[in-house]
């Protein structure tokens, strides 16, 4: 009576110890969570499990090849336990070391169970903090923004060309450089003589109510952009985080709304997205001048602009980015973690050992695996004004609204 109390005493304390620990490594993950960045995290942890993992095979491996184990599993395999006492008895046949060993291992494989989900849990959170705090940002930029700058309109804004030949770019803003705005102007040029289009280019912080497409469209129907309605008109409105490319009647079936969408996304909204609208515009306005150059030519005789934004440091991307590929791993972690808790559990090994005992030989298991939109449509009027070349001035030319508009 007191051996059997003495035991459940003993069972109590173990149960009191091992939610104790469970409990521990639960706190310590979500510390660990907050403290350090996931790809590090993942990265010590799929080592530590990698390297536990080989280390316990191996010790168990050699642990059961000594002779005093095999006597103790061949004794093991005379006994069938059915009650709690048998199973005890029958248990504590495996010398202490080797059952210090597994239990010791065993602790550890628990560890990485729980603290795999527990980092993911903590991970979320962080990211929806950062989230959450760059949004708030975001905010507070364009708060600013609206108190500092004017949002344009087609009426507002000034467009050089009108008075200069040359001339092809409104930057009131600044928010390009001088050199990029004369760097446009001349490849705007290029797209005047080479391949008769008259265009636009507004660079500005802000249009009125975000309509991009209504201010593009407004430059058409103001100023009748375009000869022979063969216009093109590129708006980019930085701090909306938006930009537009719409064309005149005549170039719509060379330059489509999906051609515009995807030179946008390809060749703009990358270098939008790392900070650099200098080198943003000059890439989007030398791609859509390849395009129609290569068109017109029915060969490529003029390459694409090669992309290469400047990848600043975006520690919410990159927390996503490991977020992802611990992911991806952990199923793997836990399925290996799981197999080797398998691999030492009592149970299981009474069923090895009868197997072992009819083969001749242990067999191992196997764990398994288990933009933005485009707009187009509707209605057109031009007139303004006559002329053009170097004395300034549009030619007359209209929009019915082709083209594509895109975010970031």
């Amino acid at each position: 009576m007191v051996g059997s109390k003495e035991k459940e005493r003993s069972g109590t304390i173990s149960c009191l110890m091992q939610i104790g620990a469970f409990v521990g490594v639960i706190v310590v993950a979500c510390l660990v969570g907050r403290l350090f960045p996931p790809v590090t995290i993942v990265t010590a942890l799929s080592i530590v499990v990698v390297v536990g993992f080989v280390i316990g095979c191996v010790l168990m491996y050699a642990l059961k090849r000594d002779n005093e184990v095999k006597d103790a599993i061949r004794k093991r395999l005379k006994v069938k336990p059915k009650s709690a006492a048998d199973y005890y008895k029958w248990k504590h046949l495996m010398p202490l070391r080797f059952r210090a060993v597994r239990s010791l291992w065993k602790c550890v494989l628990w560890a990485g169970l729980l603290a795999i989900p527990t980092i993911i849990i903590q991970s979320f959170f962080r990211v929806s903090d950062m989230q959450a705090e760059q949004e708030l940002e975001q905010k507070a930029a364009y708060q600013q923004l609206l108190a500092t700058t004017q949002a344009w309109t087609a009426s507002t804004i000034e467009l050089p060309h009108l008075k200069d030949g040359a001339r092809y770019v409104s930057n009131p803003d600044s928010v390009v450089t001088s050199v990029t705005e004369d760097s446009l102007n001349r490849l705007m040029r290029r797209f005047d003589d080479e391949l008769g289009i008259e265009s636009a280019v507004v660079v500005v912080q802000r249009v009125e109510d975000k309509d991009i497409y209504k201010f593009a469209q407004s430059l058409f129907d103001q100023y009748g952009i375009g000869k022979n309605d063969r216009g093109l008109v590129m708006v980019l409105a930085y701090a909306d985080h938006l930009v537009r490319t719409h064309t005149g009647y005549a170039l719509e079936d060379e330059l489509t709304d999906t051609d515009c969408s995807s030179l946008q996304h390809d060749y703009l909204l990358p270098y939008m997205r790392s900070e650099q609208p200098d080198e943003g515009m000059l890439c989007w306005a030398n791609a859509i001048f390849a395009l129609l150059k290569n068109n017109e030519a029915g060969d490529e005789v003029v390459d694409s602009p090669v992309v290469t934004p400047l990848m600043r440091p975006n520690a919410l991307a990159d927390m996503e980015d490991s977020l992802c590929t611990y992911l991806l791993i952990s199923p793997l972690l836990i399925l290996l973690l799981i197999g080797a808790w398998v691999y030492t559990d009592d149970y299981f090994w009474w069923l090895s050992d009868r197997t072992s005992n009819s083969s001749g030989r242990r067999r191992g298991g196997s764990g398994g695996s288990s933009h933005s939109g485009l707009f187009s449509g509707g209605g057109s009027s031009y007139g303004g004004y006559s002329g053009g070349g170097y004395s300034g001035g549009y030619s007359g030319g209209g929009s019915g609204g082709g083209g594509a508009t895109s975010s970031w």
